[in-house]
């Protein structure tokens, strides 16, 4: 199980960094335009007083991130507990995460407006992607059972 966590987190790890890149990169080009690649937000580079405390706050805080996202994941593993109480506890905890380490970041101001705003993005994103998992995974189970009917 213990192996199972770090692989996990690892994953998240690098997930989570490679999207940051990908967003800092489209943020840097099409909202700031200014010719420069910007790690972390403007607003963080200016409060922490440079880019490269910025940018450090920005890998250690998303490193966490990146592991809490990926051992998430295991809360599927609970045999014990059924889809829907997997899928509200998988949820609360990235979507809080999200909204904590945002909040942090200043990924987003934080204010009322914006966590609510921030939530409804968050869960359709989840929403889509798990529906696509769970079309997966029961088109898979489908098949298996289908093989082992012949």
């Amino acid at each position: 199980m213990k192996e199972k966590i770090i692989e996990r987190s690892l994953l998240g790890i690098l997930i989570t960094h490679a999207t940051n890149f990908i967003i800092s990169l489209a943020i840097s080009i099409f909202v700031v335009k200014d010719g420069i690649f910007h790690f972390a937000r403007p607003i963080l580079i200016e409060q922490l007083g440079g880019e490269i405390p910025a940018a450090i706050l920005q890998a250690v805080l998303l490193t966490v991130l990146g592991a809490i996202f990926g051992g998430a994941g295991l809360i599927y593993e609970h045999d014990d507990w059924g889809l829907t109480k997997q899928t509200v506890v998988h949820f609360a905890i990235l979507v809080g995460s999200f909204l904590i380490f945002g909040g942090i970041l200043r990924w987003y101001p934080f204010n009322f407006v914006n966590i609510v705003g921030n939530v409804i993005i968050f869960a359709v994103f989840y929403f889509l992607i798990w529906v696509a998992l769970y079309t997966k995974i029961r088109n898979d189970i489908e098949r298996v059972n289908r093989k082992i009917g012949e």
